[in-house]
């Protein structure tokens, strides 16, 4: 056992350096005694103790920070290339859609749509019951026209198959000299078309009955037949 005076001369300066911290420079310490390190590998073990840095901490951490690397590359690597072919699929979606619409804008010409007079109507009609190409051909155009909601599909559509003056003389059972919309041709096939269109893939045929008839009883307000009825009314008047 030595006494603390002793120590400094005694212990590693890393050591000393502690003892002597633990007491205010013009204080006098107590006696204490402390055990003298029985060998020098003691003392080296407490100096390769205190030299433990965060350089070993550092090596770890860069370990680890490795295998993070990795996984992110890994994970980037992955998503490059389901990006990739997710592009491919895209563009065959655009190009199959452009093809689709070319066609369907060359058989419109070919049908001479939109139909402009009730007789073309009936041309169309003839046709469609004797010739299961023209059939595939209106369900072709039809089947490109998108809407948010089926009663913008219908308008859509609609207006796509004839102007409104052809329109005026539909109703959906033919009452009055009209033409009966259920019993054309076309009808299944636009049911068809609608169901084909991603926002009205369920409707069901009355809903599509519905908005047909909306349209069909909208025909003449459209194209300022609402202002000319009352600019009529108001000079009877």
């Amino acid at each position: 056992m030595i006494c603390i005076q002793s120590i400094g001369s005694t212990l590693p300066p890393a050591i000393s350096y502690s003892v002597a911290r633990r007491w205010p420079v013009n204080s006098t310490p107590s006696r204490t005694t402390i055990s003298r390190p029985s060998n020098s590998s003691n003392i080296d073990a407490v100096q390769s103790t205190s030299n433990l840095s965060p350089v070993g901490h550092m090596s770890t951490s860069g370990t680890n920070v490795s295998v993070a690397e990795r996984s992110i590359i890994r994970l980037l690597i992955e998503l490059k290339a389901e990006m990739k072919e997710l592009k491919t699929k895209v563009n065959h979606i655009l190009q199959s859609h452009q093809t689709e619409q070319q066609d369907a804008e060359s058989i419109a010409e070919d049908l001479s749509l939109p139909l402009t007079t009730r007789e073309e109507l009936q041309c169309l009609e003839e046709r469609l019951k004797t010739d299961k190409s023209v059939q595939k051909q209106l369900l072709c155009i039809l089947s490109t026209v998108g809407g948010r909601n089926l009663r913008e599909v219908i308008k859509r559509m609609l207006h796509e198959l004839m102007s409104n003056d052809v329109a005026i003389n539909l109703n959906w059972t033919g009452q009055g000299e009209k033409m009966a919309f259920k019993e054309l041709a076309l009808r299944p096939i636009l049911e068809k078309a609608v169901r084909r269109n991603n926002s009205t893939l369920t409707c069901t045929g009355c809903e599509i009955k519905r908005e047909i008839c909306h349209y069909l009883k909208g025909a003449p307000d459209r194209d300022g037949g609402r202002q000319a009825r009352r600019n009529l009314n108001h000079a009877e008047q």
